[in-house]
């Protein structure tokens, strides 16, 4: 048996699907492809990111504890390694392109850090309760139609809450961009 005839047989069965199918099938299954695929990306990218500012709360939280333990007399000394430590880690999670805001939450409010909190706070005072309720976790909250992912952890030494506030726009970008350029590219082959 030569070549040809094994290509022959082997593409036999798709040519045929492909003269029997019709039109509206073969512009929508790309499609579909297309947004399973942009749903499990999304899932998957959504998911790391909460594993990632989970772990970033958690690590600054022991880091208080252990600051507290070194400088117990001297407050001082203590204001400025917190907010030398938070600048650490916002500069840290810049680098790897994630701007993030940090908080915490006391008596139900969500109060800023001096020299480390840059702007307004927009999250309704309700997450705030709700933070207190729950001591730790993950929320996503839409704010004015801007979605703002919520790490938040108890400091067992303090009584406040530490929250990371990352805007799911930004890490979710690059994936928008690869699926207007699969959904392009799926036009322009229809």
């Amino acid at each position: 048996m030569n070549v040809n005839a094994i290509l022959a047989a082997l593409i036999a069965p798709f040519y045929r699907l492909h003269r029997h199918t019709r039109l509206r099938t073969k512009m929508i299954v790309p499609l579909l492809g297309s947004f399973t695929f942009y749903m499990q990306t999304k899932k998957m990218i959504l998911t790391q990111m909460e594993k990632r500012l989970d772990s970033e709360t958690e690590k600054i939280t022991e880091k208080i504890s252990l600051m507290k333990f070194m400088f117990a007399s001297d407050d001082v000394s203590y204001n400025q390694r917190f907010t030398f430590e938070l600048n650490q880690q916002k500069s840290s999670l810049k680098s790897e392109g994630l701007h993030v805001q940090q908080y915490l939450v006391k008596t139900g409010e969500f109060h800023p850090i001096d020299n480390v909190t840059s702007g307004p706070i927009d999250i309704p005072q309700d997450v705030a309760l709700q933070m207190e309720a729950e001591r730790f976790g993950v929320m996503h909250v839409n704010v004015g139609g801007t979605v703002h992912t919520l790490a938040f952890t108890h400091s067992p030494d303090e009584n406040f809450i530490y929250v990371i506030d990352a805007l799911q726009e930004e890490y979710l970008g690059p994936l928008h961009q690869t699926t207007r350029l699969i959904l392009s590219t799926v036009a322009i082959s229809l």
